[in-house]
Formats: C-alpha cells, structure tokens, sequence
C-alpha cells in the first residue's frame, strides 16, 4: 500500500477511534519494549522518546495534540511540552530511530500505528510528518 494512503487512512478516522487505537498501540509497544529491555525505567525511557520524536515531527504542538496525548497517556501539560521540546532535537530523534530499528517488525508495527495516530489526530499529515514516517520504515 503506498504510504499516502496508509496514511490518510488514519487521517480519515474519527478523534475517538485515533484515541483508542493510540492508547493501545501505547500500551502494546510499551509493553513489547520491556521485552527488549527488562530494565523498566529504560524502557520507559525509550517509550518517552519516541513519543517525542513522534509528537515533535512536524516542529508544531497545537491544543488538541495536548488534549489527545492528556487522554491517551494521562500527561500533564508541563510533561507534554518538556516531551515535545526533547522532541525537537535531531540527535534525540536520530538516537531513538536507531533504537526502533533495532525491534522486530510487530512491535515496530505498534510503534508506527502509535505514531500515526499522533500525527493524524489534527485531520492532516504534512510533508514533514511524511518524512518521519519514511525514516522510520527504513
């Protein structure tokens, strides 16, 4: 399936779908990534960063990612904004990228459905948000 399609397939769902399929995929990755890394604080790390990268992809944080990472994660504003500018660094990016190469491809596959709910839930997936997806496929 081309990646635009995949894409606005999320893009097309409603915000409670989005919510539900993040928190999920949340929860499933999180939970796979123990797997990888018994030691929980790491691993809750990790999570933690590629939430960042995801929520920082296209350099903007608009009120209703806030709302929608405040129900699927149940962060405070504070925390949210501290992730996002974590986020914004492409070293921090980079380092966690290489990580998620590193799974096999059904966690990696919990790791994109998460991340494609996040870039989703404002109706639009933009060129930068694409090329996090792309980079995050290879």
């Amino acid at each position: 399936m081309e990646l635009r399609k995949f894409l606005e397939e999320f893009v097309n769902r409603s915000y409670d779908e989005l919510v539900i399929l993040a928190a999920q995929s949340f929860f499933e990755f999180g939970k796979r990534l123990e797997e990888y890394i018994p030691y929980e604080k790491f691993s809750s790390y990790l999570l933690m960063g590629y939430l960042a990268a995801s929520i920082s992809a296209d350099k903007q944080l608009t009120p209703l990612e806030k709302k929608f990472l405040t129900e699927v994660g149940g962060f405070d504003e504070e925390r949210i904004e501290y992730i996002f500018e974590k986020g914004k660094d492409p070293e921090y990016v980079n380092l966690i990228d290489e990580i998620i190469d590193l799974v096999d491809s059904e966690t990696k596959a919990y790791a994109i459905t998460f991340c494609c709910c996040i870039l989703a839930i404002d109706e639009t997936i933009n060129r930068d948000e694409v090329l996090f997806i792309e980079k995050l496929l290879r």
